[in-house]
C-alpha cells in the first residue's frame, strides 16, 4: 500500500533545475580528483538553428544517418540520433572553459518512435520551376508550366532532381510538387517572358518559421543606407516582396535589382509588376532602369539609372490585393542588356523632416511580349515522392505503405489550402482520412503518411491500425536534459526533464491510448472531437487534466457521490496512472538505470483544472517518476508549483 508523506519547502527554485540530481555531480568519473575550480557554469539553453548547425559540425561524416537526421529536422531521435550521445560534443565545443561540477540544462526537440524509413520523407519539397519546365519542353518560349502525358513527371522529374541534388545518396527521398495537365498543349498567342518573378520560390526559415530577406539567384537585394533589406512575406497563400521603414529609426535606401535581361531584336517587350501599399506615409518607391550596370553591388552608384517611375500608376491608397501598376514599353532598349531596380527610400528617424514609412508589397515582376506559343487549358497541383537508387538515379517511390496526401485530399478534409499548417489538426484528421480510404485493412497494417505542413514543406509519420483505429506512432516532444561537466568532458545526466505546459502532443498520446483501450468498451469516455478523454481526464485541446465533476462523471467508476477529498484522491491516482502511461508511450525503451544512475523523469507544468480540494481554477504541479521496469514507471513525488507543497510517495 502507498503512503503519502507531506512536507513543505520554499518554492524559490526553477522547476527542473536539479531535481533527481542530488548525486549527479559526484557519481561520474572525474569528480574524485578536483583542482582549483574557477569557472562553474550553471546555464539553461535552448537548441536553435545555429546550435544545431554547430552540433552537426561535431559529428563525423561516417555517422551519416544521425548527421543527416539532425541537420534535416533540427531535432533528435532516441533511435537514430539520441540527444544524450550528440549533445556532449557540442557542449565540449561551446563551453570548453567550464570547470568540473558545471551543469547545463538543454531544451530540444525529440522525434519519438521515428524509423529511418519515415524520417527520410520529412523535409523541404522541391517545387518544379519555370526554368525546369523550359528544360523539359526544350524551348524558352514554346513551353507550358506543366507536365502532360507525353512529358510525364515520372519520366522527366528524375533528370531535374539529378541536376539539383548531385550529392544525394542512395535511399534519400525527395518530395516534389508540380503542375500536371491530362491534355497535351495546343497552339495559341501567349505572353512570352524574358523575366517572370512571383517570389513563390522563397522559403521560410525552418527554425523561426518566418520568411527573411528576399534571396533569388541572379537578383541583388542591397541596403545602401540602413540595415534592413527587402523581405519576403506571405498572405492568403501568396508570396511577395515587402518593405517599410516603419520603426526602423533610420534612413532606408534599399534596392531590389533584377538579373541582367538581354532583350532580343524584336519590339514589343514590356515591363510590368503588381503593387499594394499599406499604412501610407509618403512616396517611397522608384522604378529605375540601367543599360551600363555591371551587376556588382559595389558598382551600383557608378551606373547610370534612368527613373521611369512616372510611367507607372503606383498605388496611393490601400487595396485588398496587389494590382497591376501598368506597363513600360522597352522598345528603346531593343537588342540591349538591361537591369531593372525597385528603389525604396524611407526615413523613420525621430528628427526626420518628413516621416516616410509607407509599406510596399511587390509581386509578379515581368518583362514579356505577345508571341506565338503553346498552352494547356487546365493544370492541377500534384505531389510525388522520388527515391534515389544510387549513382544519382531517381525513381518514383512506389512503396505500398506510402500514403501521400494530394491537394484534393486536403480539400476533402475541409482545409482551405493544399496543406495542414497545424500539426495537432493533422493528427486529429489523418486517422479519419485513413479510415475512409482504407476501410478493409487488416489489424497491425502500417501506413507511412506524408503530408504538407506548408506549401513547400512535407513531414512523414507512421500510423498503425489497432482495434479498428489508426494510431500515430511518431511524436515530436519538447524535452529537456541535463549535462554535467567532469574533469574530462561533458556527460549526460539521464534524468528526463519534460515541460508539460501546453504540451498538446503529450496529452493527445494519453487520449489515443484511452481510445484504443478503455474507450473500446466505453465510448462515452471520449470527447466527440477526439482530443479529450475522461478516464484519466487528459485534454489535448486546452491542454490540461480535468477534475470537473461533469467531465469525470462520464467514467462509471468515478465516485460521483463521494466527498471532495474522496474525489480528489481518486483523480490524483488516475493522474499518476495517466502520466505513467505517457512515459511508457513516449519512452518505450527506457531502462531502469543509465551508466549506473537510476532513470528518473521529472514532468513540470502539469495543469489540473477544477480540483475540488483546491481554491484555484487551475493548479500546476511537478511530478517525479522512477523507471522500475519495462514500460513501468513509479511515482516518487508531486510538488505544487503554486504553493511549494511536496507530496512524497513511498511504499509502506
Amino acid at each position: 500500500m502507498r503512503k503519502n508523506i507531506y512536507k513543505f519547502v520554499a518554492f524559490s527554485f526553477i522547476i527542473g533545475a536539479f531535481l533527481a540530481c542530488d548525486n549527479a555531480t559526484t557519481d561520474f568519473d572525474g569528480f574524485d580528483e578536483q583542482v582549483e575550480i574557477k569557472n562553474i557554469v550553471r546555464r539553461e539553453i535552448t537548441m536553435d538553428k545555429s546550435f544545431y548547425s554547430t552540433l552537426v559540425s561535431t559529428i563525423s561524416s561516417e555517422d551519416k544517418e544521425a548527421k543527416d537526421f539532425i541537420s534535416k529536422n533540427n531535432a533528435f531521435s532516441p533511435t537514430i540520433a539520441p540527444a544524450s550521445k550528440y549533445i556532449p560534443a557540442f557542449l565540449d565545443k561551446e563551453f570548453y572553459a567550464a570547470d568540473p561540477t558545471s551543469s547545463i540544462k538543454v531544451n530540444y526537440k525529440n522525434i519519438e518512435g521515428v524509423s529511418e524509413k519515415v524520417a527520410a520523407y520529412k523535409g523541404e519539397s522541391y517545387k518544379v520551376t519555370r526554368e525546369d519546365y523550359q528544360s523539359v519542353w526544350g524551348d524558352d518560349v514554346l513551353f507550358v508550366e506543366a507536365f502532360t502525358p507525353e512529358k510525364s513527371p515520372v519520366k522527366e522529374i528524375p533528370a531535374l532532381l539529378a541536376k539539383h541534388y548531385p550529392e544525394a545518396k542512395e535511399g534519400d527521398k525527395q518530395n516534389v510538387n508540380y503542375l500536371y495537365s491530362d491534355k497535351e498543349p495546343h497552339d495559341a498567342t501567349i505572353e512570352a517572358y524574358s523575366l517572370k518573378e512571383d517570389f513563390e520560390s522563397q522559403k521560410k526559415d525552418p527554425e523561426s518559421g518566418y520568411y527573411s530577406d528576399v534571396v533569388i539567384d541572379g537578383w541583388l537585394n542591397v541596403a545602401v543606407q540602413g540595415s534592413k533589406r527587402w523581405e519576403t512575406r506571405e498572405y492568403d497563400n501568396n508570396k511577395y516582396a515587402n518593405f517599410s521603414s516603419f520603426k526602423t529609426g533610420e534612413v532606408n535606401e534599399v534596392w531590389l535589382i533584377t538579373p541582367a535581361i538581354k532583350l532580343g531584336e524584336e519590339k514589343g517587350f514590356k515591363l510590368s509588376f503588381d503593387a499594394k501599399v499599406r499604412f501610407v506615409a509618403g512616396d517611397c518607391l522608384s522604378v529605375l532602369i540601367s543599360e551600363d550596370f555591371d551587376g556588382k553591388k559595389e558598382n551600383l552608384g557608378l551606373a547610370d539609372w534612368k527613373d521611369i517611375t512616372s510611367s507607372f500608376t503606383l498605388p496611393t491608397q490601400e487595396t485588398d490585393n496587389p494590382e497591376s501598376v501598368g506597363e513600360f514599353l522597352l522598345d528603346s532598349y531593343q537588342g540591349k542588356t538591361i537591369y531593372v531596380a525597385l528603389k525604396y527610400l524611407g526615413d523613420s528617424r525621430s528628427d526626420a523632416p518628413e516621416q516616410k514609412t509607407t509599406t510596399y508589397q511587390i509581386d509578379n515582376i515581368t518583362i514579356g511580349k505577345i508571341a506565338p506559343g503553346i498552352v494547356v487549358e487546365k493544370s492541377e497541383l500534384q505531389y510525388a515522392v522520388f527515391e534515389n537508387k544510387g549513382d544519382n538515379s531517381w525513381v518514383l517511390d512506389t512503396d505500398k505503405s506510402l500514403v501521400l496526401l494530394q491537394p484534393n485530399d486536403y480539400t476533402a478534409m475541409g482545409e482551405n489550402y493544399p496543406n495542414i499548417s497545424n500539426e495537432e489538426r493533422a493528427h486529429y484528421k489523418i486517422p479519419t482520412y485513413l479510415s475512409g480510404k482504407y476501410p478493409y485493412e487488416a489489424e497491425e497494417t502500417v501506413k507511412n503518411v506524408v503530408y504538407y505542413t506548408w506549401s513547400d514543406k512535407a513531414t512523414g509519420e507512421e500510423y498503425i491500425l489497432k482495434n479498428g483505429t489508426w494510431e500515430r506512432t511518431t511524436w515530436t516532444v519538447d524535452e529537456q536534459s541535463q549535462f554535467i561537466r567532469t574533469d574530462k568532458a561533458w556527460v549526460f545526466d539521464p534524468t528526463i526533464l519534460i515541460n508539460f505546459a501546453g504540451h498538446s502532443e503529450g496529452y493527445q498520446m494519453v487520449v489515443d491510448y484511452v481510445k484504443a483501450n478503455q474507450g473500446v468498451d466505453n465510448p462515452d469516455l471520449l470527447d466527440s472531437r477526439g482530443n479529450a478523454e475522461f478516464y484519466y481526464g487528459f485534454n489535448a485541446y486546452y491542454p490540461n487534466i480535468t477534475y470537473r465533476d461533469k467531465d469525470r462523471a462520464l467514467d462509471p467508476t468515478f465516485p460521483v457521490n463521494g466527498t471532495s477529498a474522496e474525489k480528489s484522491k481518486f483523480m490524483n491516482e488516475r493522474t499518476i496512472e495517466g502520466l505513467a502511461v505517457f512515459l511508457s508511450l513516449a519512452y518505450p525503451d527506457a531502462e531502469t538505470s543509465v551508466s549506473g544512475v537510476d532513470q528518473h523523469a521529472v514532468i513540470t507544468g502539469v495543469k489540473i483544472y477544477m480540483d475540488p480540494s483546491s481554491n484555484l481554477s487551475n493548479s500546476l504541479y511537478t511530478y517525479e517518476f522512477k523507471c522500475v521496469g519495462n514500460k513501468k514507471w513509479e511515482v516518487l513525488s508531486r510538488t505544487s508549483e503554486d504553493s511549494g507543497e511536496v507530496e512524497e510517495y513511498t511504499e509502506e
